[in-house]
């Protein structure tokens, strides 16, 4: 959302649309504020998920989950997030043999669908996240 916010705005200006252009801009500028306030964990140094079906307050889950790496593919992470990086390479967090896992490893959870036939999302891989 917050890269087609940025978006938006840039054809609002390639239009010479800018009240269109800043209206898109400011509604960025929120909801990067918005990210870093209910997102972003400072004791768990991480961007947590809300979004549960079994979480209807969106409190922070639990785990950490690949989807905290999504800030910085916009550039939502300040230099000072970058901590959250070190998940990358500790095995008990997202580092595998062949990429990084979904659900980090130290977490209960981790591969908990694996003998239930289901479609393994919280484990090894989710190419739609992943790649």
């Amino acid at each position: 959302l917050y890269g087609d916010m940025l978006a938006l705005a840039e054809v609002g200006t390639l239009n010479g649309d800018e009240a269109t252009a800043t209206e898109y801009r400011d509604r960025a500028a929120a909801l990067r504020e918005a990210v870093d306030t209910y997102l972003w964990d400072d004791e768990r140094a991480f961007f947590y998920d809300v979004v549960d079906w079994e979480n209807p307050d969106h409190e922070r889950l639990r785990d950490r989950l690949d989807v905290g790496f999504v800030p910085w593919k916009f550039g939502l992470a300040s230099p000072e997030h970058a901590v959250a990086l070190d998940q990358l390479l500790d095995p008990q967090g997202f580092a595998a043999p062949y990429g990084p896992t979904v659900t980090e490893r130290r977490s209960p959870d981790f591969w908990r669908s694996a003998d239930q036939g289901c479609c393994k999302w919280d484990g090894p891989s989710w190419p739609f996240s992943t790649s």
